[in-house]
This record gives C-alpha cells, sequence and structure tokens, in this order.
C-alpha cells in the first residue's frame, strides 16, 4: 500500500507539472515580434500596422546595406539599429470633444451621471486604449414610474390597496427626488376564445367587466391624487387560463409615447402580476400567427388595438426594448411565481423582482427598497459595438483594480471611476467601416459615452511614385516599398508570373525531404515560401528555407524555452545545449554533487543520477532523494544487532564462530559514552537479560564502524514494585499507631496532672467538717407580741 501511495504521488505530480507546462504556452502564446518573425511578413505599410501592435515601417527611400535588403516592417528598435531615417509608427490619438463635469439636477439642468460624454478616438488595431469613465448619481434627477398591474379577479384586493397608496407613494418618492412622475395601466388577457368568454352575458365574476388585453389608463403625471382614482375606477376582469397577457401589456408601455417617458428621466415600470405570463407562440392556439411587430397600437382610449391580430411579444423582443428605452423593470410577483420571473429577470438588465403579499400591502417598500437598489448599483453597457472589442475596469469600494462592468452598495455621493479598454483586431476592408460610432452608458440611464473611432489602417506617407523605373515598371512604390500591378510579385515587383509557369515556381519552394510545397506550412511567392503562423500564436512563425522548422516547440521550462539562453536554444524542434547541460530539454545540469549520499557514493550505490537528481533501483528497496530512505526494509540497525550482541556483550543468538565469520565486515568498538555527532545513526535493543543496550554506526567509504555503549540499562525486577507498596503501606500502618499512641499518652497526662491540681485546691481546715448542717430551726409566731423567742 505504501509503494501504491508513492506511484500515486509521482503520477500527481507529473500531472501538475503538465498542467503548469501547458499553461506556461498558452501564457507565452503571445509575445513582441522581433525581427523574423511576424513583422517581416507585411509587404506594405498599411500591411504592417494590422499586424501586431509594435511593428513599425521604415519608409526611407533606400533601405539596405550592401546588396542585402532589410525589411521595412518590423520593431523600432531594430530599425534603428539598421538606420533607417523614416519611421512610421502611428499610435492611439485622444480628444474630448464634450467633458463636463458631474453634476447634480438643479432648476432646468438636467444631471450629469457620468464624465466625458463625447469623444474623438483615433485607433491603431491590435493596440488598445483606455479611457477614465467617472460615474455618479445625479441629486433630484427625474424618475418616472409607470405601476402596470394585472386586474383579474384575483388581484382585486391588490388593486384596493394600491387606490389608498397614491397620494403617499407620491408623498414618499418626492422626498427622494422633486422630479417625480407616476402613471398606471392594466392589463387582463387577449379577447379570444378559449382564453376569454366572448359572449357579452358571461364574465368570470359577479362584479367583473368583459375581458380586455391592455388599458393604458393614466399618463405619468405629478398627481397622486389622480393616480388613487384611477386606479380605484380600473375594472376588475378575469380569463379561463392561468397566465397572462402581461408581456403585450409591458411591449406597449416600453414603445408608446402616449405613456409620457421623459427623454432624461429614470424610468421605471412596477409590473405587479398575479399569475405567468404568455409569450411568444402562445397565440398560435387562438389563431394569432402575426408576430409583434414592437410597435405602439394604441387607440385613443388608451386600448391596445392589435391584440386579436399579433401574437404576444418574445423575451429577446422585451430585452431588446428594455435596452433601447432604457428601462429598469421591477416585478412584484407572489411567492409562487417568484422563480419564474427570476428566469426571466436574468435575460432583462436592470430588472429585479420581489416577494408581492396578498393583499399588497408591501407594494409602498416594494418601490421605495427597490428603488434605492436600482440608484445604489450601476452597470455599464457598450452598444452598436460590433467587431469592437470593449472592457472594463474598476476599484469599486476596493483597492484591487478588476476586471467588472458593474459596481454595488454605493452610497448617495459616491463616484466611481472605470477603466474602459478598447481595441480592434484588424482593420475593415471597407474603407467606409473604418469610422464607427458607439456608445457606453449605465444601464437605465439616459446619460450616455458616445465614441467616435476612426481606425489607423493606412499610412501618411507622400502619394505614390509613378516614375517607370521605379518597381521594374510593374508598380509604384508608396511609403518605400513598390505595390505591384496585377500578375507581378516581389519587393521590385520583378516576378512575372505570365513568363514562369506555377509548376516551375513551386519547384522552387518543394521541400526535397517531404515533396510538399512550403512543407504545407506557407505559400509559395515567386519561388520563394512565404511562411505560415504558427496557429498557437499569431506573432510565431515557422521558418527555414522550406518552413519545415518550429523553433517554438522545444519544452518551455520556467518560462523560457530549452530552460533560457544560457542553458540551451531551440532549433527547428530540438534544444541544443550548452556547456555544463544536458537532456532533451537542457535542464539537466552535468554536475552530480547534488546526488553525493552521506557515505560518500553516488544516490547510495542504489540508483543513478540523471538531470542532478537521483533516480534509484527498480529493483532496490530504497527510495528518497539520494536513495536513503528503506521503510519497507530492515535497516542497518537489525544488520548490525546480533553482532553488538556477542562482541561486546557475549550474549545474542550468533555463537563465538558464527560471530567471528559474520561480523568481520564491521568495525565495532566499546565506548563509555557514545560520541554526539549528529550524522552517525544511533541504535537501541532490548538484549536477552531484558536490559537496554545502545550503540551508533556510521559509513566510513564502504566499510561500517560501531561504537557501543559498555553499559546496559537494566529496568527494576517485577517483584520490587509490590513489595515496595506493602512495606510502604506497613510502615504507614505503624507511624499512624505511634501517633496515635503519643497522642492519647500525651493526653492522659495532661488529665493526670489536672485531677492533680485540683485535689490540692479542694483541701478542707480539720476543724469544719464540710458536710456538716446545724440541727436547729427557728420560727416566728405571727400573732405573738413579745420579743422573747423560744426554741422549737
Amino acid at each position: 500500500m505504501l509503494l501504491l501511495g508513492f506511484i500515486q504521488m509521482d503520477f500527481n505530480k507529473r500531472m501538475e507539472t503538465k498542467v503548469i507546462l501547458f499553461a506556461v504556452i498558452c501564457i507565452l502564446s503571445v509575445v513582441i515580434p522581433t525581427e523574423g518573425t511576424i513583422c517581416k511578413h507585411a509587404e506594405t505599410c498599411a500591411q504592417c500596422f494590422t499586424l501586431h501592435k509594435d511593428c513599425t515601417w521604415c519608409a526611407d527611400e533606400v533601405f539596405q546595406s550592401g546588396r542585402t535588403k532589410y525589411t521595412r516592417c518590423d520593431i523600432e528598435d531594430n530599425l534603428i539599429k539598421k538606420k533607417c531615417n523614416s519611421i512610421i509608427n502611428p499610435d492611439n490619438d485622444l480628444q474630448f470633444i464634450k467633458n463636463e463635469n458631474l453634476r447634480d439636477e438643479i432648476g432646468n439642468k438636467t444631471g450629469i451621471h457620468i464624465q466625458p460624454q463625447v469623444i474623438n478616438l483615433k485607433l491603431r488595431p491590435r493596440k488598445p486604449h483606455r479611457i477614465e469613465l467617472a460615474y455618479r448619481e445625479a441629486k433630484d434627477s427625474a424618475v418616472d414610474l409607470y405601476v402596470l398591474m394585472d386586474l383579474s379577479a384575483s388581484m382585486k384586493r391588490s388593486k384596493e390597496t394600491l387606490s389608498k397608496l397614491g397620494q403617499t407613494l407620491a408623498k414618499e418618492m418626492k422626498k427622494i427626488t422633486k422630479k417625480f412622475l407616476l402613471g398606471f395601466g392594466s392589463y387582463v388577457e387577449k379577447e379570444i376564445p378559449p382564453f376569454v368568454f366572448t359572449d357579452s352575458n358571461i364574465t368570470m365574476c359577479s362584479d367583473c367587466a368583459m375581458t380586455y388585453d391592455y388599458r393604458h389608463v393614466m399618463k405619468l403625471s405629478p398627481n397622486g391624487t389622480k393616480f388613487s382614482q384611477m386606479v380605484a375606477a380600473a375594472e376588475i376582469s378575469g380569463s379561463n387560463d392561468i397566465p397572462e397577457a402581461g408581456f403585450d401589456a409591458l411591449m406597449q408601455t416600453l414603445v408608446c409615447e402616449q405613456i409620457g417617458w421623459r427623454s432624461k428621466s429614470r424610468k421605471l415600470v412596477l409590473f405587479i402580476a398575479g399569475s405567468s405570463f404568455h409569450t411568444a407562440g402562445s397565440g398560435k392556439l387562438l389563431g394569432v400567427v402575426k408576430p409583434n411587430d414592437e410597435r405602439c397600437h394604441l387607440t385613443a382610449a388608451g386600448e391596445y388595438s392589435e391584440s386579436k391580430v399579433q401574437d404576444y411579444p418574445s423575451v429577446s423582443q422585451i430585452r431588446s426594448q428594455v435596452n433601447s428605452k432604457k428601462v429598469n423593470v421591477i416585478f412584484a410577483v407572489p411567492k409562487d411565481q417568484l422563480m419564474t420571473y427570476k428566469h426571466l429577470s436574468n435575460f432583462l438588465l436592470g430588472s429585479t423582482v420581489t416577494t408581492l403579499q396578498k393583499d399588497s400591502a408591501n407594494i409602498l417598500d416594494v418601490i421605495k427598497s427597490n428603488y434605492r437598489a436600482i440608484v445604489r448599483r450601476v452597470q455599464l453597457r457598450a452598444e452598436n459595438n460590433e467587431n469592437i472589442t470593449v472592457k472594463f475596469f474598476s476599484k469599486c469600494n476596493s483597492d484591487e483594480l478588476k476586471e467588472t462592468d458593474v459596481c454595488e452598495n454605493l452610497d448617495a455621493d459616491s463616484k466611481v471611476s472605470f477603466a474602459v479598454e478598447i481595441e480592434v483586431d484588424k482593420c475593415p476592408e471597407k474603407e467606409a467601416d473604418r469610422k464607427r460610432t458607439f456608445t457606453i452608458h449605465p444601464i437605465g440611464l439616459a446619460n450616455t459615452l458616445t465614441i467616435h473611432l476612426e481606425l489607423l489602417c493606412e499610412c501618411n506617407c507622400t502619394e505614390a511614385t509613378k516614375d517607370p523605373d521605379e518597381c521594374s515598371g510593374k508598380g509604384v512604390k508608396k511609403c518605400g516599398a513598390c505595390i505591384c500591378k496585377e500578375n507581378y510579385v516581389g519587393r521590385n515587383c520583378e516576378c512575372d508570373r505570365e513568363n514562369v509557369t506555377n509548376q516551375a515556381l513551386d519547384e522552387l519552394c518543394k521541400n526535397p525531404d517531404t515533396g510538399l510545397i512550403c512543407s504545407d506550412r506557407g505559400q509559395c511567392v515567386c519561388g520563394v515560401c512565404m511562411c505560415d503562423n504558427i496557429k498557437s500564436s499569431k506573432d510565431r512563425f515557422f521558418s527555414e528555407q522550406y518552413c519545415q522548422c518550429d523553433d517554438y516547440s522545444c519544452d518551455i521550462i520556467d518560462g523560457k524555452l530549452c530552460g533560457g539562453s544560457k542553458q540551451g536554444v531551440c532549433n527547428c524542434g530540438v534544444c541544443k545545449c550548452k556547456d555544463g547541460f544536458e537532456g532533451p530539454n537542457c535542464l539537466c545540469s552535468t554536475n552530480n554533487s547534488t546526488c553525493i549520499a552521506e557515505n560518500g557514493f553516488i544516490c547510495n550505490g542504489k540508483g543513478i543520477c540523471e538531470c542532478g537528481k537521483c533516480i534509484c533501483d527498480k529493483e532496490s528497496l530504497h527510495r528518497g532523494p539520494l536513495c536513503e530512505d528503506c521503510p519497507t526494509c530492515s535497516g542497518m540497525c537489525s544488520e548490525t544487532k546480533h553482532c553488538v550482541q556477542c562482541k561486546i556483550f557475549q550474549s545474542g543468538n550468533y555463537t563465538s564462530e558464527v560471530c567471528d565469520k559474520l561480523c568481520n565486515d564491521y568495525e565495532i568498538t566499546a565506548v563509555e559514552e557514545l560520541s554526539e555527532d549528529s550524522t552517525r545513526k544511533k541504535c537501541q535493543f532490548v538484549d536477552d537479560d531484558h536490559c537496554t543496550f545502545l550503540y551508533k554506526y556510521w559509513y566510513e567509504g564502504t566499510k561500517v564502524s560501531i561504537e557501543a555503549k559498555k553499559g546496559k540499562s537494566c529496568p527494576i525486577p517485577d517483584y520490587v514494585v509490590p513489595l515496595a507498596v506493602v512495606i510502604g503501606i506497613i510502615l504507614l500502618g505503624i507511624i499512624a499507631l505511634l501517633i496515635f499512641k503519643c497522642v492519647t499518652t500525651i493526653y492522659d497526662r495532661r488529665e493526670y496532672a489536672q485531677f492533680l491540681l485540683s485535689k490540692e485546691d479542694a483541701r478542707w481546715s480539720p476543724r469544719e467538717n464540710p458536710i456538716y448542717k446545724v440541727p436547729k430551726s427557728t420560727y416566728m409566731n405571727p400573732l405573738y407580741g413579745g420579743k422573747k423567742s423560744y426554741p422549737e
């Protein structure tokens, strides 16, 4: 089992190593281009900039050394070393068009939530640019709240509760913002059987009106009293099925101008529902197959006119309009519908879900708490940014900058800074597509950052020369490079495909070893292989004449090919090791000093040294860094025990003849005390007489030396302890008796002395008997008047 444990540990370590190597390869897959890699593949100035953010172009008329023509597209340091005088390296450029400071809403001035507001950005492909964006919730910003309520029969008590809270709701919300408007609408179901009854004499309840789909009742207004009156006057109705036409009502609420939405307000829809909702496709059960067109269809009376013509909207249509109109939806639903609306809320940005009590008694708390939750949270979103990568970074109440578009738990005056990173991977082919405009805005707010983007896809060189001697007369020179006509290639357009067959050109590019053109890793251009990039990276290319070599496929050690330039270099997929290193990845040092065991042998003589580490023999039971550990074998202590017994103590299992024969290989000496040398291994055993003996052993070359302590440590005999206990008990008893005897004797003597003392005090005069009593009594006659008395 222990051996299996070591094997499992070794397997796990190998797996971890592979995972780490894979991660390192992924991290290093994008590197700064160097000469001979990605930049050299550009034939024009425009192509150069789209290859990598660090590629630059040399526009010198002549750019060569002797007969060697340099590659014009390279990193800037290399072009400077090659003495290029005209280096073109366009950089990103940011201009602020509108950059007003953040402010609260004061008077007719609308609040500003984000800064800046409008910018112009010239952006180079593959070179990201960061913009600092600040956000703060503006105080007293306009808020529009539209209450959209399910008025089926089961919601009658909720309607009554809401009608009583209109004035209170307006008053409470005005404590938060002075610019508050309130509106109301209701919905039930499409008036098509079998969802409803069409007979005017049949209703779902005694006081129910005829079923209707959606009805806009009250335009957004600051009048809370009017709101209460409108809600109280709204008619209750019903349907035959449980889901209602909430999506029809929500769509019309989002798209219709009759609602009264203000352009710069924070728009809220309180969606009060007693059951689930119908979505696109449900209308087919009623024979309604026309998709919802996402347009307003309200009559003058506020009724939805396309109820019997258009199907219910889909979730994606609702999502699109919520994002477009920048509306926050608050779903207030019963507890049994909570999960359904939570799933829906996950698709609608800026929406929340809360539990509605049976009689809607908590409706005021729902509105206030959800509004506070909305304004205490900001989430940024980019729109119209197709093929443009936008990333958001923020510290958001912490010290660590991390990638996130959300910041929560904001205080009333909290200011949040975001770093917006914008990047484009490549230039569009059409020049018209190189100028774009997109926006970034907080979800639920109309304030936006508008970005006018212009991609830098061309070089600002002089006009192309039309000298017939330039470019072999088969092209024009621009930015120092030839732009060849059709059917001509080469740096000077010298390759005429009309005079050379494709087969002849391909033969020049064919790898003689494999017979493949450019080893199937590149394109043959005018008889020269232009190697492809390696799939794992856009910045690495195959090399050599036929693109047969991959100089990046060697092992990566500590993030470096072949362990780094000091250990080896990767040449065509094979590590070429430098002096002092060996192995397939040049990781192994040729120095074996780390494999020397304490006994002076390499790997304790139980293995071989590879790459500075011991590999223990498989047939041996020894393991460990130096093959010194052997958990399952007896060990040197057990091997030398009997020799120490017979040589030092003349005991043990060995006879004198056997002892002389088997123990001559050990040098055993007796000492008074063992040495304190920690490198010597200590052994301890119990001899035949139950006494413990100690000794130490160590290696001197291949010979084992032993020093044994002369004396033994013998244990106390078994009978001593019980005997000592019995004697102790007897002695304690005798001592207790003696103490008792002494105490009683002393007490008796004190009592006797006290008696003698009392006796001395009790002595009387010899003339007086202490117990004598006079035998005479005298009585007085009360009737006798004389003075003389007589004895009795």
